[in-house]
């Protein structure tokens, strides 16, 4: 039987949070964390999280086992354990951010209250004109219009339900989630 006892949405990690800001006065982009960026319709290298890599293929691998065992998608749907298994991890994984060894593969960096070097920062440059879009990871790509990232999310998420395809995600979608993770999208003119 599967289970899964452990609600996502009432486990807590210790506070963290990434931003972006744009400054109109030095045409910067100041970035902290795995918001996504584009720039005239060309994504910016993004700055994920170094473990939901490892994760969410460990996730899709879990899930295609079960899958290959017989189990239906919406039995999966119903009852991810998949956040149950990556649970142990998954809450070690602050001891990692803002980790002063820069040799840690998995470090990265969030607003927590601790010190940031200032490489800890991405800082990009736009022009007078450029058309920014700024996402969370709740949405696939920084495209040029919300409408059509809304569109490709509710594509995605009705061919690929347990996320393991199309795009892999750490989070279960319960039938009534409209995302796998938290949404903001944000189009302007430098």
């Amino acid at each position: 039987m599967l289970r899964n006892d452990v609600d996502p949405v009432a486990w807590q990690w210790p506070a963290a949070a990434e931003t972006c800001v744009y400054s109109h006065a030095r045409k910067e982009i100041w970035r902290l964390g795995d918001v996504i960026i584009a720039v005239n319709g060309t994504p910016l290298p993004e700055s994920p999280t170094p473990l939901d890599g490892p994760a969410t293929w460990y996730r899709a691998a879990a899930l295609w086992a079960l899958l290959a065992a017989g189990h239906s998608v919406d039995e999966l749907r119903e009852n991810d354990p998949t956040w149950e298994m990556l649970l142990p991890l998954l809450e070690l994984q602050h001891h990692l951010r803002n980790c002063p060894d820069d040799t840690n593969p998995f470090a990265y960096w969030n607003l927590d209250g601790r010190h940031l070097p200032g490489s800890a920062m991405g800082v990009y440059e736009v022009q007078a004109g450029d058309e920014v879009v700024v996402i969370t990871d709740g949405y696939l790509r920084p495209a040029a219009a919300l409408d059509v990232a809304e569109r490709e999310l509710v594509q995605v998420l009705c061919e690929d339900p347990l996320l393991i395809r199309l795009h892999r995600g750490l989070r279960p979608v319960a039938r009534t989630a409209a995302s796998f993770d938290d949404r903001a999208y944000l189009r302007f003119r430098a």
